[in-house]
């Protein structure tokens, strides 16, 4: 017998009524502020992609690499596990006051097993006993089938046999109600008159199946912004060393330069490095001309500066004010030879400890260094140079205003 809970919600859900209009609505707003590419860096292109963005934000799925969880794991196989904490957040079940099996003991998902066997939702892996959950074991199509038939409610077996792999199947009639759902149309498109019972879940295809089953409404990320041109720095008029070009293809990629405000150039094969926005050169000698200043500040960047930064050899001047620059300022910026002015505040995201590498590499060269105001904390590593914070104190006074 099934909890009055879970039986309410889930003729709420599966009616499409007031609840999944809600859920439906928080998740439009949530779509918005979606990156490019969106949740997850591994389902690009998916087909299932649009489903996986709905189960996230609707709270179903956080990833599958904590506790960065920017990785979804499409092609990964659904364990008994994982299984049971997708129906516990989509349905919302309540906790449970017993243990019902003996070999989930310690497992993340043990809370989570332990409310889906309350709900009367699974009864164990090893029949008749019943006392074990086999929580690592994966899933089937057949056996995702009763999950979710057993979860929703679903009764309405339909006119007869849908798929003609399924007949003598111990979820055969489970399979049948699944696909009048509306849950499935099959496993061999465009004929789909399979089901394929015995073959195991991906996690791709589980986000599909839980995300009509709730009636969510797929939501497409914002596209992945086109790469940087593979020969952006082979041109007969980019007259700078190709090292510094390719730094500037890392500061774009790192900083998100597609969505600058200002990137007037950039990439155009016509027109040499030296002429793109914000970047000045100095004077061409014998064909050669180097990178002198990096003047980006109030233009959106965000992200990371990248760790090339460092191969410009004669940049005296960086600009990045005002923008949402976030991590650690990169060690290779003491690479820098001649680096007089580095000014970095108003970044609200940048922060952590100020390498060494700073003090011991520009020390002589750096003169304004405007950090602190604006920013996250700075601080200085233990065990730095005594003359560390006597050189921020002068070169960047308020250095760590922000903490």
């Amino acid at each position: 017998m099934l909890g009055h809970s879970r039986l309410g919600l889930v003729k709420v859900l599966g009616t499409v009524g007031l609840v999944v209009g809600l859920v439906a609505g928080t998740i439009g707003i949530a779509a918005a502020g979606l990156p490019p590419g969106g949740s997850f860096s591994d389902d690009n292109g998916n087909v299932h992609e649009g489903n996986i963005e709905a189960i996230a934000a609707g709270g179903i799925t956080k990833g599958c690499n904590p506790p960065d969880n920017t990785l979804y794991c499409p092609g990964g196989s659904v364990t008994r596990g994982q299984m049971a904490a997708f129906l516990v957040r989509a349905l919302d079940l309540p906790a449970a006051s017993g243990d019902y099996f003996t070999d989930d003991d310690g497992t993340v998902f043990e809370s989570n097993i332990n409310r889906m066997a309350a709900a009367g939702i699974t009864s164990g892996c090893n029949p008749p006993e019943n006392d074990r959950f086999c929580p690592n074991d994966n899933v089937t199509r057949g056996q995702m089938a009763a999950f979710i038939v057993r979860a929703f409610e679903y009764t309405d077996p339909g006119p007869g046999e849908k798929f003609n792999d399924i007949a003598g199947s111990i979820f055969e009639s489970n399979i049948n109600r699944f696909a009048t759902a509306g849950i499935t149309a099959g496993c061999n498109p465009p004929d789909n008159d399979r089901f394929c019972p015995n073959d195991l879940v991906k996690r791709d295809q589980m986000a599909s199946f839980l995300a009509r089953a709730l009636n969510l409404t797929a939501i497409v990320p914002p596209p992945l912004p086109p790469p940087p041109p593979s020969d952006a720095c082979d041109g007969s008029n980019v007259y700078i060393p190709v090292s510094e070009c390719d730094a500037l293809v890392a500061l774009y990629t790192a900083t998100n330069g597609y969505a600058w405000k200002a990137n007037t150039f950039w990439f155009n094969p016509a027109v040499s490095p030296c002429d793109w926005s914000g970047v000045v050169c100095t004077t061409l000698v014998q064909g050669q001309r180097n990178v002198k200043r990096l003047l980006r500040g109030s233009i959106e960047m965000t992200g990371p500066i990248p760790s090339e930064i460092g191969d410009f050899q004669s940049l005296e001047e960086i600009f990045f004010a005002i923008n949402k620059l976030d991590g650690t300022l990169p060690a290779e910026l003491g690479d820098l030879p001649v680096l007089r002015t580095l000014q970095v505040n108003a970044n609200a995201g940048l922060g952590g400890e100020i390498p060494v590498a700073l003090y011991t590499g520009l020390q002589d060269t750096l003169t304004q260094f405007s950090i602190g105001a604006g920013n996250g904390c700075f601080t200085v590593p233990a065990g730095a140079p005594a003359g560390m914070v006597p050189w921020l104190n002068t070169v960047a006074p308020g250095w760590d205003s922000g903490c």
